[in-house]
């Protein structure tokens, strides 16, 4: 994986060259974090928060590795395309427990990702796309951007550190899953540095006018709280109008 260069002001920003910058993304969100967008302030966590350990980077071994990667190719292929340092993947899963992770998703109201990351009935689905994401940020010049989709083949297929950074165990490969890491200091120095230690997240200021393409609301929406709330969005907040949908999904 080649990570090309695409400037925003002062930001780095490096995007997955297999990605266009246009892709539409989505985020599944519940009603207080939409909210905050809707505030211009936009939440993104440490790695470490996460709570499967091995994507978050804690207590990874190298028999997890192995295992991952044999679920993947098989026993009879289990020699991987590149020679790579296993202990050089670890110390990066590690240190990448404190970067700042944003998770999104290419899978459009999908019933499954409403069960996994919503808690309550009263939920978004935020559309957006790679390049209205970056645009929509301000004063992130202190971060290096990255943007890539996540790969689901047991690190079968190393080439750069960096690509260690967009692996996830294969049984998760139906999120179709397109993640930002925002690291502080510069690209260069960025893999393998500890930054930020004292916090587990920050907010970002964010315009929510160019972040927002489309919001569809929860199908777990009870009544008529879905008209309701379309219109209050609606007179609250211009932009919104037209831009607001009930989900597909019938679950009557």
């Amino acid at each position: 994986m080649f990570l090309g260069k695409m400037n925003k002001k002062m930001t780095h920003f490096f995007l997955n060259k297999k990605m266009d910058k246009n892709t539409p993304i989505f985020r599944y969100l519940d009603m207080d974090s939409f909210l905050q967008i809707l505030n211009g302030e936009f939440y993104v966590s440490k790695k470490k928060r996460f709570v499967d350990n091995f994507d978050a980077g804690k207590n990874v071994s190298f028999k997890e590795i192995g295992t991952n990667f044999l679920r993947v190719v098989g026993y009879e292929n289990a020699i991987p395309q590149k020679s790579f340092d296993m202990t050089n993947v670890l110390d990066v899963l590690h240190n990448s427990q404190e970067y700042l992770t944003s998770c999104w998703t290419r899978n459009e109201d999908d019933y499954l990702m409403w069960n996994a990351y919503t808690l309550s009935n009263c939920a978004v689905c935020l559309k957006s796309t790679i390049s209205n994401v970056v645009a929509s940020l301000v004063s992130v010049d202190d971060y290096s951007i990255w943007c890539s989709p996540m790969f689901y083949d047991g690190f079968s297929n190393l080439g750069t550190l960096e690509e260690v950074l967009f692996r996830k165990q294969h049984m998760y490969i139906n999120e179709n899953e397109v993640r930002f890491y925002f690291i502080g200091a510069n690209l260069g120095d960025a893999i393998g540095n500890d930054v930020g230690k004292s916090f587990l997240g920050t907010y970002l200021e964010v315009k929510a006018d160019l972040i927002i393409d489309k919001v569809i609301l929860s199908p777990k929406m009870r009544g008529n709280s879905s008209d309701v709330l379309i219109q209050l969005f609606e007179e609250r907040y211009p932009f919104l109008k037209k831009k607001i949908v009930k989900s597909n999904i019938n679950i009557d």
